[in-house]
């Protein structure tokens, strides 16, 4: 992947991305905070930044030809479409009283009375 990639490193409140800019890289957070509304939009540094680019046609000639490698990238998207799923589920409920604070392995977060 090193060969493939470089590392960009941006300062606190720089941009990342601009709203409607096309994207010709695949971007990994190495290290700190994004400040990002719902995409498309722009990606603000909350803290210091370190990412990984990788260009976008190399990625798909190397690793999504190999079927580990997709599998595990789809792995990766279904868990991150469950965090978004509970993040609607809090912010729908309506009252604190419909909230609860559940102890997972990974900490804490709350969740609905209705799971």
């Amino acid at each position: 992947m090193a060969s493939i990639s470089r590392i960009k490193k941006y300062n606190r409140d720089n941009t990342i991305f601009y709203e409607g800019e096309q994207s010709h890289a695949l971007i990994i957070v190495a290290e700190g905070t994004l400040k990002q509304a719902p995409f498309p939009a722009s990606a603000y540094c909350e803290t210091d930044v370190k990412i990984v680019c990788v260009d976008m046609n190399t990625f798909r000639e190397i690793f999504l030809e190999d079927p580990k490698v997709s599998y595990r990238i789809i792995e990766s998207l279904l868990e991150k479409i469950r965090i978004i799923e509970t993040n609607i589920e809090i912010n729908v409920a309506s009252t604190a009283k419909d909230k609860m604070l559940y102890k997972s392995e990974s900490g804490y977060r709350i969740v609905t009375e209705h799971r």
